[in-house]
Order: structure tokens, then sequence, then C-alpha cells
């Protein structure tokens, strides 16, 4: 067989369930689809990513908070199980991002209101998994740098453009060195300007030298 078995289906849900399933139960030859994950009502697939066994997993939602821990937490489960809880969420909370995190790497953060910043990986520090997590971008009770996340993805340490979209204004392209590097409790800086209803709805990752695009709209 093709498939590792130091290798794993990752998939993150936007209840911010993970599911870890050995890629060796893919391994088929049947021409109809498998079953990745039993979702529950209402839930749905943010992201399925290949993950080694020994990586690390980080989810971010939608109201900033973060979670960091080792996949080796995740228990492996069959094709049709439900995964397990990765992050503790608000009632009124939903993950975003979900995928694994390096130290060299860095999460690109932009909000709905064009305020943007950079947190390099090794700065999100491992915790237990399903806890609540940690804020990795602080918004100002008024609002003026916005009121939640419009826009996550995971950028390398150089060599990306990112395109950010908006409801009414032409896109914008940015260089990802452009955004300032921040710490997890910093309020990001204005990259884009929004007014009013003119919020940021997507921001599309170009990686420099593969011309791989990672869109994460949210």
């Amino acid at each position: 067989s093709e498939f590792d078995p130091e290798k794993y289906l990752i998939a993150v849900t936007k209840k911010g369930t993970i599911k870890k399933t050995d890629l060796a139960q893919f391994d088929t030859n049947r021409k109809s689809g498998l079953i990745a994950i039993n979702l529950k009502d209402g839930d749905e697939v943010i992201a399925a990513v290949n993950a080694q066994k020994n990586a690390d997993a980080v989810m971010i939602t939608r109201s900033g908070m973060s979670i960091r821990f080792a996949l080796d937490s995740v228990p492996a489960q069959g094709r049709a199980s439900a995964g397990v809880k990765g992050i503790n969420l608000a009632a009124d909370d939903v993950c975003v991002l979900g995928c694994t995190l390096q130290n060299s790497e860095q999460i690109l953060l932009f909000s709905d209101c064009g305020y943007a910043k950079r947190v390099p990986g090794a700065m999100l520090d491992p915790q237990g998994r399903a806890g609540k997590g940690v804020k990795c971008f602080a918004f100002n009770k008024n609002g003026s740098n916005g009121t939640r996340l419009a826009a996550v993805s995971l950028v390398p340490a150089e060599g990306a453009t990112i395109r950010v979209s908006q409801k009414m204004s032409p896109a914008t392209e940015l260089e990802a060195a452009e955004i300032l590097m921040q710490n997890k409790t910093a309020k990001g800086m204005p990259m884009v300007l929004a007014l009013l209803d003119d919020v940021v709805t997507e921001a599309e990752v170009t990686l420099v030298n593969t011309a791989r695009i990672v869109k994460h709209p949210l």
C-alpha cells in the first residue's frame, strides 16, 4: 500500500470537533464515496488535511480564541465516527481554522474591519485538548478594530501574497511581509479601509514559487 502508517487524515468542524483517521482506511478501489466523518446536526467540516502522527494541531475561532495541542491526544477513530472535542467553544462562537502547525509557520489574522497581524507559530503554546484556548486577537470594546475574524490562514515565514476581498471595494493585494508580526494579545494594524458595512470577506494566500492558493472565506 502507498499509505503511510504514520500519517492520518485530520478533519475539523465549525463546532470545534477534531477527528483523526488512519489513512489506510481510505485505501480502497470503491468508485462511490466514502464516509469520512459523522457530522452532528448543524455542523460542517471546515478543514481536512493529512498530518504526521507527531504533529501539533491548531484551532482558531471567529471570536479570536486559539488552541494548540498534540495530535497524539486525539484518539484515532474509524471513518464513520464523529470525532472528539478539540476546543470548548462559547455559545455564539464557531471554529474557523483547523490545521497542523510548526513553530516556523505563522498565522495570518484579518478582522472584519480590515485590521490584521501575523502571529508566529512559536507563540502559540501547546495546551491540553478540549480547553477554551487563549486569545490570539484582541478586539477593542468599541469595535474600532473589528468584532470578529473575517479571514484566518496559515502562512510561511516568507514568500506569500495576500489578496483581501471586501463586500463592496475592489480587492487589495499585499505581501505577507507588509503585515506586522505581533503577539497574541495585540489588536492588529489597519491594512485595508473597511468603512461601515464594507467588511473584509476573504483573504486568499498565494504561495510564491508554488502557485498554490489557499482560500479561507468565513
